[in-house]
């Protein structure tokens, strides 16, 4: 439901219902109630309602779908214009932490559990911010790929400085250099990038205070294709592509 609200936030939306399309290899009373208390408290924190769907046999699978209203500006990809800088909401690469902390017993799963399993979908802030904002999208599939999309639907081109990446103190002292490479392409961040004109990027940092948010610029936009990553020794960096859903 959350990941589902991050892409309402994307675009500046208000959340308003969601259908549930239920999958079950079998009717498991307790596993249902469980299931059914845990989506009634978040849709009633989020204050958005189910509005139908449906349930069948089978593998294990949930699928939400979640519509919403825009009032005002409606967020796109393809609003960035050259010169914009690349701005993004909090800290990237916790979540993905975790996923690689299950499988290691020297680093801490607790320290990036809460990142990966309760993401904060951006919505107030989102739709305060919108009419300062040209384009944006969510970062569920890494840094790189998210803002690529950005990239292709406005036909810019995109620069990302490594020493600007919000690292959380948790992200940096247990995985070092990694953490960069985490933040690029790990995903499940549910943080937002934006693309903003640098006249309007003051204004942007106090309403993300006023959110209980911090704001990064991490680079800037231009003419040409493709995202290019850049360390403080000015050499470019190849970072893995991120999540690619049908590769």
């Amino acid at each position: 439901l959350r990941s589902n609200l991050s892409d309402m936030a994307a675009m500046g939306a208000e959340p308003r219902w969601f259908t549930l399309a239920l999958t079950l290899p079998a009717a498991d009373p307790a596993w249902l109630q469980a299931f059914s208390e845990g989506l009634a408290r978040e849709s009633t924190h989020w204050k958005v309602d189910l509005v139908g769907g449906d349930t069948t046999a089978g593998d294990l699978c949930i699928s939400i779908q979640m519509m919403g209203v825009v009032r005002d500006t409606l967020l796109r990809r393809s609003g960035a214009q050259p010169g914009d800088l690349v701005v993004v909401t909090g800290t990237l690469g916790d979540a993905a932490a975790y996923i690689v902390a299950l499988s290691r017993d020297d680093l801490p799963t607790e320290a990036f559990a809460e990142r990966f399993w309760y993401p904060q979908p951006r919505i107030g802030f989102a739709r305060a911010a919108a009419p300062m904002v040209h384009a944006a999208c969510d970062i569920s599939d890494g840094l790189v790929a998210d803002l690529g999309h950005i990239c292709r639907a406005s036909s810019l081109s995109a620069r990302v400085e490594l020493e600007t990446l919000p690292l959380s103190p948790e992200l940096r002292q247990h995985f070092g250099a990694r953490a960069v490479e985490l933040a690029l392409s790990g995903g499940d961040d549910y943080e937002l990038c934006l693309a903003v004109a640098p006249e309007h990027f003051d204004a942007l940092q106090q309403l993300a205070q006023q959110h209980g948010l911090s704001l990064t610029a991490v680079g800037q936009l231009a003419e040409g294709s493709g995202v290019s990553c850049i360390g403080a020794d000015q050499a470019s960096y190849q970072p893995p592509a991120g999540y690619l859903h049908f590769s």
